[in-house]
């Protein structure tokens, strides 16, 4: 089975609620898989795409919650995710609660494909005074066989103490990874933007890396923006 939200998916006011929960105790293949965007556009090899106008709400009270988990638990060794993961320009992901995450790769799990967010995803936690907060946008801890991609005019953002957006571990990316688009991690959805404003970090802690990378990633890292003054390139 596969997903292609061009609606709504919610699920409020739970404990560990998820959006997408995908059972990766066998392999799940995509290869095959063509369907049409509501721009008319032809998807394939994708497993999961959320299309423009889609929203992805695990919100309201409650945490250790998540947008979206590829499961490894019942996976004996490893298991193939064969196919990408697209949130599409014009796509809102947002899930709300401390200990809470976008997206979650499980260590026993080989995503074989793009991973892409191009639309607007953040996790947010419940208050700005808890000095631990453990938030996570992508933590993959197993194998991205493809790019990670952070496409231009996109938001990947985490917002709590310690929160850390783009956290690559376990056996890493085979293919690059991009920032083109805003990679925030922050405290507040308000942070500070005068040099002669005080912040207490008793009740506002600090956050943690938006890009923190433990593994090999094979081609490297690209931040994209202009090349010199004279490019007109949109900063990244």
């Amino acid at each position: 089975n596969y997903v292609l939200n061009q609606a709504t998916i919610a699920n409020k006011d739970k404990q560990g609620a998820q959006g997408i929960h995908v059972d990766m105790s066998t392999d799940r293949d995509f290869s095959g898989l063509t369907f049409n965007t509501t721009g008319g556009t032809a998807i394939t090899k994708t497993g999961i795409y959320l299309d423009s106008g889609s929203t992805l709400s695990v919100s309201g009270s409650s945490t250790g919650k998540s947008a979206i988990v590829l499961d490894s638990a019942s996976c004996s060794t490893s298991c193939t995710f064969n196919g990408a993961i697209t949130l599409a320009s014009g796509s809102t992901t947002s899930v709300n609660g401390d200990q809470s995450h976008i997206l979650d790769i499980g260590s026993k799990v080989v995503l074989n494909g793009d991973l892409t967010f191009a639309g607007t995803a953040t996790a947010t936690a419940a208050s700005t005074s808890q000095t631990s907060s453990a938030m996570y946008g992508l933590w993959s801890q197993g194998t991205i066989q493809g790019n990670v991609i952070l496409a231009s005019g996109s938001t990947l953002a985490t917002y709590g103490a310690g929160g850390q957006t783009m956290v690559i571990q376990g056996n890493g990316v085979t293919g690059y990874i991009q920032l083109g688009g805003a990679l925030t991690s922050s405290v507040t959805t308000k942070p500070v933007t005068s040099y002669t404003q005080t912040v207490n970090t008793t009740t506002n802690p600090e956050a943690g890396p938006a890009l923190f990378v433990q593994a090999n990633v094979g081609h490297g890292i690209a931040i994209l923006g202009p090349t010199s003054s004279n490019t007109g390139a949109a900063a990244g």
